[in-house]
């Protein structure tokens, strides 16, 4: 029981982490959003592609703190 009190702390400390990182994910995707359609509309399409390529790896690499923490709720839950 403990245990569990314990890891609920964290998680609340956490939660406010995860807020944080969540709106800067909202943010790159509407920057990028906007973005590569400023560039489809003046006929670059390359660029475009590659605005939402980094759009996207970025918005992948931001969120791999919530993954593993959302594998690591999963985990606790399980044992």
């Amino acid at each position: 029981v403990l245990e569990s009190i314990v890891f609920m702390r964290i998680m609340q400390i956490r939660y406010k982490i995860y807020i944080k990182i969540l709106l800067k994910l909202l943010a790159i995707a509407y920057i990028c959003q906007i973005a590569s359609n400023l560039c489809e509309d003046l006929g670059y399409h390359s660029i475009s592609f590659q605005i939402e390529t980094i759009g996207k790896l970025s918005i992948l690499v931001l969120s791999i703190p919530i993954i593993s923490s959302l594998l690591e709720t999963i985990e606790h839950l399980l044992t």
